[in-house]
């Protein structure tokens, strides 16, 4: 995209030479006034205070840049997260910060936004913005690269750059494969942690190898310090995990594994509260960290829908990012359907798969279909060995079919009998395990399903429509449906 407009190219090459001799007084300039800063006067105020924007950095002095980088304040830094570990700061005057002393964040911020701009509605004048932000980052990862020959280390400024031009659109269009979460219902966090625009994308192979090299001789992201910067790497990491279905290859930034190892120990509740998993400990860990999750999204939606204060995002990036990246790290055992796999292995792969599919379908929202369809594929190979499964797991079996049929639900619910895709014959199969299971636990009425249902990992917002959509299909013609209606 960048060599179809080389005259563009070009004039930026030229003028980002005298741009990168102004950083050094930029940086002095940006020091002072940032110290005082808060970005929330930026942001309070009305659009004529973009002018002001001018005074921290030459790339501002155009009027284009300045609204892209107002976009990314308004946007993008709330959504990032609402505090810093350890520091408690807050992430928005972290952020803007950070963007006036690294040329490189400012161009990563000015070009991302470009970017997500032209997703929505295409545009030549922000495509000329974007372009020439991406030559001025070229240039200034060029040079981080060069100065790393006399340094021995690259630093986490070039780092950055680097990750921002490893992304390339996606081969295929996310928007075109059909519902996006079954029949889990959108709760309004689906922006939170740039995850909304980062599923358009994926890594160019050759670049992210050279990025992944790089990072390694920085010694890896724990001793990325810059802040903001090592949260955005774990960010992508995490949805780039989730888009190809593959463990994460960066790991937690430090942030984050400070809020894992000091912050979660104590507020996560007592395993007790998930004695229903047939799982061992490190997992229900994980199902606790899930469960204060849920309760961070619900508080968050309270407070959108009461206050309309859609930047208070507590813990919820934070705690999303922490349970996304355990769960696709975890070990995942394949059993490909093995009459000759253990009870355990069995039990454990199940687990894996659905979790996998409610963090997808609620805590860990996509843009695009396949991350979900291919996580309610894995878990419905992992039912279909169920049979040797002990009798005591049955209601986690039933939970786990529900979550398969809500998340397959869209394409299946609708089809007529012996018809259609491997979805619809994949929602059947959830439908029959429902029948069986619900029949061997006894449950007759709506209410007592749901108990069941809430016995593990669940969040009514999200899950309850779709869920009895589902038990009214698994119920028989000649049952009537007794009990209260679920409300969403």
């Amino acid at each position: 995209n960048v060599s179809s407009f080389t005259a563009s190219g070009r004039k930026a090459e030229e003028n980002a030479a005298s741009v990168s001799r102004s950083c050094a007084y930029g940086r002095h300039v940006s020091g002072e006034i940032c110290a005082a800063f808060d970005l929330d006067d930026l942001l309070s105020a009305p659009p004529p205070s973009l002018n002001t924007l001018q005074c921290f950095s030459p790339v501002l002095k155009d009027e284009g840049n300045r609204k892209m980088f107002y976009l990314a304040a308004q946007h993008i830094f709330p959504i990032l997260s609402e505090t810093y570990f350890p520091s408690r700061e807050k992430m928005t005057n972290l952020t803007f910060r950070l963007n006036m002393l690294e040329p490189v964040v400012l161009e990563m911020s000015i070009g991302s936004v470009a970017e997500w701009s032209l997703l929505r509605q295409y545009s030549p004048a922000v495509e000329e913005i974007r372009c020439k932000s991406a030559m001025r980052l070229i240039r200034l990862v060029r040079n981080g690269l060069q100065h790393q020959q006399t340094a021995g280390a690259v630093s986490d400024a070039t780092l950055i750059g680097m990750m921002g031009l490893c992304w390339r659109p996606a081969k295929c269009c996310p928007h075109s494969r059909g519902p996006l979460r079954g029949l889990f219902r959108s709760i309004g966090i689906d922006h939170l942690g740039v995850r909304e625009n980062l599923a358009h994308y994926e890594f160019a192979e050759e670049h992210w190898a050279a990025f992944l090299y790089c990072l390694k001789m920085r010694g890896g992201i724990g001793n990325i310090d810059l802040h903001g910067g090592s949260e955005s790497f774990t960010l992508a990491d995490n949805v780039n995990a989730a888009v190809t279905g593959k463990a994460p290859t960066i790991g937690l930034c430090k942030p984050f594994q400070e809020i894992l190892q000091m912050w979660l120990p104590q507020v996560r509740p007592h395993l007790t509260e998930v004695a229903a998993f047939p799982v061992d400990n490190d997992f229900k860990e994980l199902l606790l960290d899930l469960r204060l999750c849920c309760q961070e999204i619900e508080e968050y939606a309270i407070r959108v829908k009461k206050l309309g204060d859609t930047n208070s995002t507590g813990m919820v990036v934070p705690y999303q990012n922490i349970v996304q990246h355990r769960l696709m790290s975890w070990r995942r055992r394949d059993n490909n359907g093995n009459s000759n796999s253990s009870s355990a292995d069995i039990v454990e792969e199940i687990w894996r798969a659905a979790i996998l599919v409610f963090t997808l379908g609620v805590t860990f929202p996509l843009p695009r279909a396949d991350p979900l369809a291919n996580a309610a594929a894995d878990l419905g190979r992992a039912m279909r060995s169920s049979s040797t499964v002990k009798d005591q797991s049955r209601p986690f079996l039933f939970w786990a079919a529900m979550l398969g049929a809500i998340a397959t639900g869209a394409a299946g619910s609708s089809a007529p009998a012996g018809e259609g895709t491997d979805s619809t014959k994949l929602y059947r199969f959830f439908l029959d395990q429902i029948r069986r299971l619900r029949g061997e636990l006894g449950l007759t009425t709506w209410d007592a399903a749901k108990a069941t249902l809430k016995t593990f990992v669940w969040l009514d917002r999200a899950c309850d429509e779709g869920a009895w959509k589902v038990w009214t299909q698994s119920l028989r013609p000649s049952q009537a449906v007794v009990g209260k209606h679920a409300t969403a």
